[in-house]
């Protein structure tokens, strides 16, 4: 195992100097830059502040390529453009440490002698880290076309997409409505996408500017009954990670309150929606599924986050900040040996009792 890390390590650092030599040794057109702000709207997170990239949207210049693993884009001379996946919030190091492309397995494919290379004219690209991961399907992938919508690029322009789409449930139920249905998805799969002009960018659009827009591409209404609604605990699957440790001991205090309990993972879109948009009191463990609090819309909720100790992430904060809901989070200790963004949670009791009173009071 050891060996094997260090091995890719190596890869890694073979890879960026390589890349790194390219770009120093040969001379290409920069791409257009169609828009570039630095404004935001995330007051809680003042890393946005020190920031001096941006939200952009950029376009090539001439024949690039796409690379599948990534999502990366390659000019046809073999110069890497690490801007076109950068992270939607400020990272802490360079983009290729989370991950660099094969510069051998591009070169191979350029020569037609490696993978598949579909050739198309203009298209956007959609790709991002983690792409694959419901919230960030939500709020990265798909949260980019409101920003090249606004910028003005057309929108039936053929979209690139990686290849979870085919092979995960969620991406196809969402694509599938309103007037999602009507664009024109590329699925990018293991092919390296080969166009005359590729459209890239970061937004920084409010997280709720970014949903709202999806809910009106999906063509999901607002819910009608705005002071009424369920009591819902979101739980996460045992054998996952960032689940309760003890959830045995709150099943009690859920029953006593009236709660439900939700799992997502279990359930279509469209049960998905129903359950949220009917939604007044949400206790939820701090994932991806607490994204469609978004299907309450601009109706009153109030939400208890729960998350480990080890790490937190404001992003559901922010939707609840946006479409003007009640937040507050609970922090509780790690439940065992795992740590970080991973780590499961010990919920006390007692102290949980206390915040679903307090909640259910908003």
């Amino acid at each position: 195992m050891g060996q094997n890390i260090w091995l890719s390590r190596i890869n890694k650092f073979k890879d960026v100097a390589i890349w790194s030599a390219t770009a120093a040794l040969r001379s290409v057109p920069s791409p257009t830059t169609l828009y570039q702000s630095l404004d935001h709207d995330y007051p809680k997170e003042p890393k946005y502040g020190q920031d001096q990239i941006g939200e952009y949207v950029k376009h090539t210049n001439r024949t690039a390529y796409i690379e599948p693993l990534f999502g990366y884009v390659i000019d046809e001379q073999g110069v890497w453009l690490p801007d076109s996946i950068y992270k939607h919030y400020p990272l802490p190091e360079q983009p290729w440490r989370r991950g660099t492309p094969s510069y051998g397995r591009f070169n191979a494919a350029r020569r037609g002698r490696g993978a598949e290379v579909l050739e198309m004219d203009t298209v956007i690209s959609l790709r991002h880290f983690w792409d694959w991961n419901f919230y960030h399907f939500y709020l990265d992938v798909l949260g980019k076309l409101q920003l090249f919508d606004m910028v003005g690029v057309p929108l039936d322009t053929p979209i690139i997409l990686g290849a979870y789409v085919d092979q995960l449930p969620f991406p196809r139920q969402i694509l599938n409505r309103g007037r999602l249905k009507e664009l024109n998805w590329v699925v990018q799969g293991d092919r390296y996408i080969k166009a005359d002009k590729i459209y890239y960018g970061r937004t920084w659009q409010p997280y709720g500017t970014r949903l709202k827009y999806l809910q009106k591409m999906m063509d999901v209404p607002s819910p009608s009954a705005p002071e009424t609604g369920k009591r819902v605990f979101l739980t996460r699957k045992q054998t996952g990670t960032r689940h309760v440790v003890n959830m045995a001991e709150l099943l009690p205090i859920l029953d006593k309150y009236r709660f439900e309990i939700a799992d997502t993972a279990d359930l279509s879109l469209a049960e998905t929606i129903d359950l949220f948009s009917d939604t007044r009191y949400l206790v939820a463990v701090h994932g991806a599924g607490m994204t469609n609090m978004m299907y309450r819309g601009d109706n009153p909720m109030s939400v208890l986050e729960l998350h480990a100790a080890d790490w937190y992430s404001p992003s559901f904060f922010n939707i609840c900040r946006d479409y003007g809901y009640a937040h507050k989070q609970m922090t509780c200790p790690v439940g065992d040996s795992v740590r970080g963004n991973e780590a499961n949670m010990f919920v006390d009791p007692q102290q949980f009792e206390q915040e679903i009173i307090e909640l259910l009071q908003n």
